[in-house]
């Protein structure tokens, strides 16, 4: 794996510990959405570059909060 696609992955398990614990403080919630937005950014940025390599794998971390709807594919 790529050192890209690894602070990707890693940044997007510290998106859902955030998530985890906006769940139980809403005043997070907003930090949580614009992480999500840098990793979506990130990868659309470099999505061609690495053809898609740099992508979370959101699916990953789906067990840990499998109601969020923020934006079709994140857990």
């Amino acid at each position: 794996m790529s050192p890209l696609r690894n602070l990707v992955q890693g940044m997007a398990a510290h998106a859902m510990a955030l998530r985890v614990v906006a769940l139980s403080n809403p005043g997070l919630q907003e930090i949580y959405d614009r992480l999500c937005d840098v990793l979506d950014d990130l990868n659309f940025e470099l999505e061609e570059e690495y053809e898609g390599s740099v992508e979370p794998d959101w699916d990953r971390f789906s067990a840990l909060d499998s109601e969020s709807t923020h934006v079709s594919g994140r857990a």
